[in-house]
């Protein structure tokens, strides 16, 4: 999946490079959409299990605090778990 994403991303990657002036484009539009949906799938997310190993990661900074909550699979995959949305 890695490498699909560097795909996905080009369009919004381009944007940060030196001297390129900022345009924001449809096909930019479209990049950060597919990334948002490749990235809260079900492919990347997973449910939380209670019988599968979790994890905790966090990183700090001065800028603010960041956490995940991870399963293990039996493959040893490392997948996030999906926070539960109010519908």
């Amino acid at each position: 999946m890695d490498g699909k994403m560097s795909i996905l991303a080009s369009p919004v990657n381009k944007l940060l490079a030196r001297n390129t002036p900022w345009c924001w484009s449809e096909e930019c539009t479209k990049s950060f959409q597919d990334l948002k949906d490749t990235l809260t799938s079900s492919r990347v997310l997973a449910h939380y299990n209670p019988k599968l190993e979790a994890q905790l990661a966090v990183e700090a900074s001065p800028l603010g605090l960041e956490a995940v909550i991870s399963h293990i699979t039996e493959e040893w995959e490392e997948r996030p778990i999906a926070s539960p949305r109010d519908h």
